[in-house]
């Protein structure tokens, strides 16, 4: 009788520790998906940063720029100041 306890408690402790497993590993893969976005939105960020640049350095209007890339007029500004 107390080898079966002891499987059942063993096989109950097993199942535990399998759903801790997969809930570790389901967040694990949730926290990788978000950091993963985040990493395309900073790119896609510095790439409308890096356009604006160029755009400036070529002369567009900031109205234009700004209609291009979404950047708002005063970020634009701001990296207009920070090339002076």
């Amino acid at each position: 009788l107390e080898g079966i306890k002891e499987r059942s408690y063993i096989s109950r402790k097993i199942e535990n520790i399998m759903e801790v497993k997969t809930m570790f590993a389901t967040k694990l893969k949730e926290h990788d998906e978000k950091l993963l976005e985040q990493g395309i939105e900073q790119g896609i960020e510095q790439g409308k940063i890096e356009t604006t640049m160029r755009m400036l350095d070529e002369s567009f209007k900031i109205g234009t720029i700004s209609s291009i890339t979404g950047l708002s007029m005063d970020t634009i500004k701001k990296l207009k100041k920070s090339r002076e």
